[in-house]
């Protein structure tokens, strides 16, 4: 009886092994499945920052933004003030950032509406079974918004002066005049010389006139200028940079490479 006994608790541990070691495989299979991630955050990286973009331009409300935290909905909750918006901001790419079955990415985002350009970058981790939004760096909109400095006046001395020389410099290459332009030393070697963009011209004899005159900003007595003279009916391009003398502002050189 005494050996039967022994025989029927070996058995009785060994059933009790068994299904603990059961119980063990079912869990560890079970925590298992809640490790794997999906193939991509992608589709939720598209889904939140389309909403979001629409919250910035007040068309979506904050609560409805998806796969968000608490702390990204604090972090990202200023919108563009009315006053301000210019349509709707639509997302124009998502750069997506994860090394292959990781469990969090990064992306950044763009969008647009008529007038700005609207950039944030975000942290989706995968939590709880499925991927979140947990983190935001949201637009600056201060700095996005600002109006630009007006541009300084361009003083009609310099324009002058500018227009002076495009039209007297299209002219010499052109035929029209045998008087080589107005210009300081340097300027006047590069023409002689044949080291300005027109040197190939083929001459039409035509007097040019003024179609359009750009001019950067004057840094240190400087400027560069780009001209374009309409001549027989053709646009003719000349780029070329002017400083500011005792005499006034005069033309002083061509840029390498200029047409």
């Amino acid at each position: 009886m005494r050996a039967r006994r022994i025989r029927l608790d070996l058995a009785l541990a060994l059933v009790v092994a068994m299904a603990v070691a059961a119980a063990a495989l079912v869990h560890e299979g079970t925590a298992s499945s809640n490790t794997v991630t999906p193939s991509s955050p992608a589709p939720v990286a598209d889904a939140f920052s389309r909403a979001y973009l629409g919250y910035l331009d007040g068309s979506v409300a904050l609560a409805a933004v998806p796969d968000a935290t608490s702390r990204v909905r604090s972090l990202g909750d200023e919108q563009i003030p009315p006053a301000a918006r210019s349509g709707e901001v639509r997302l124009t790419r998502v750069q997506l950032y994860r090394v292959a079955g990781a469990a969090e990415a990064q992306a950044l985002v763009v969008g647009r509406d008529q007038r700005h350009q609207y950039s944030f970058e975000i942290d989706i981790h995968f939590v709880d079974g499925r991927w979140q939004v947990v983190y935001i760096v949201p637009p600056d909109l201060d700095t996005i918004l600002a109006r630009p400095a007006p541009a300084p006046a361009v003083p009609p001395a310099l324009r002058l002066a500018a227009t002076r020389f495009a039209v007297a410099y299209v002219d010499y290459r052109e035929g029209a005049t045998h008087t080589l332009p107005a210009a300081l030393p340097a300027m006047r070697r590069q023409i002689q010389t044949g080291q300005d963009p027109l040197v190939a011209t083929t001459p039409t004899h035509a007097p040019g006139r003024l179609a359009s005159l750009a001019l950067g900003p004057v840094a240190q007595g400087a400027v560069a200028a780009r001209a374009v003279v309409l001549d027989a009916g053709a646009q003719v391009p000349v780029e070329f940079d002017l400083e500011q003398t005792a005499a006034g502002w005069q033309a002083w050189g061509f840029p390498e490479g200029s047409p």
